[in-house]
Formats: C-alpha cells, sequence, structure tokens
C-alpha cells in the first residue's frame, strides 16, 4: 500500500480492509475455509451480479481490465459474475464494476436487517 494508492483513494484505504498477497488462489481458498463465498468479475460470466445472494461474508475478485481475471483464480472462485451491458459498450472500468459489486452487496445487506438494527 503505497502513499499514492492511500491518496487516490481519498481516505478509504483507513476504512476498509485490504490485505497484500502473493498467491491470489491461495488467499482464495483460505477465505472459503474461513467461511466466505468468492464472486470472480467477468465480463462474459453467465450469472448476472444482481442474481446472487451478498447478504452472508464475500470476497469480491476482480482482475485487470484488459485481461480479467487469471485462468487459475476464475476456476478458484465460488461463481462468475457480470454486470449486464447493452448497446455497444463491451466492458466496464474495472472500478465501476467493484462500484455495482459493492452497492449491491450493501443494498442486499440493509434490506435484510431488521428495523433500528446495525447499518
Amino acid at each position: 500500500m503505497t502513499a499514492a494508492v492511500v491518496k487516490a483513494s481519498a481516505g478509504a484505504t483507513e476504512h476498509a480492509w485490504v490485505t497484500q498477497t502473493r498467491n491470489l488462489t491461495e488467499f482464495i481458498e483460505l477465505a472459503k475455509k474461513r467461511g466466505f463465498w468468492v464472486y470472480g468479475a467477468e465480463a462474459g460470466a453467465g450469472q448476472a451480479y444482481d442474481d446472487q445472494d451478498y447478504s452472508g461474508r464475500a470476497v469480491f475478485v476482480l482482475g485487470s481490465e484488459g485481461a480479467g481475471l487469471g485462468r487459475r483464480v476464475a476456476q478458484a472462485c465460488d461463481v462468475l459474475v457480470c454486470v449486464p451491458q447493452w448497446g455497444k459498450v463491451g466492458s466496464l472500468n474495472v472500478s465501476v464494476t467493484g462500484g455495482v459489486l459493492l452497492f449491491e452487496a450493501r443494498r442486499q445487506r440493509r434490506a435484510s436487517q431488521p428495523p433500528g438494527g446495525p447499518l
């Protein structure tokens, strides 16, 4: 985590859990063992992002904007999801995809909480 990353995040890194790993596939397997469901974002995935249940423990894996997820990383995910596109736009910027996934997870979690419960 460099100073440039912290600055570019506009302070968000101070409020989010961030981890670094040398082997993403091993991290995914560890997360699964600890009860997380792992969602990989792929432009051509067969499952729409909004058809999933994100109310439990979730990890979102996003690949590079050019190449997407690597083969081994994609295979390690529990499910691959996409944000459907229309028209001539082929894919979204990775930050937009991440924002869409996080917003949907937050929306589902908020909807599942009892009135007056924690946000």
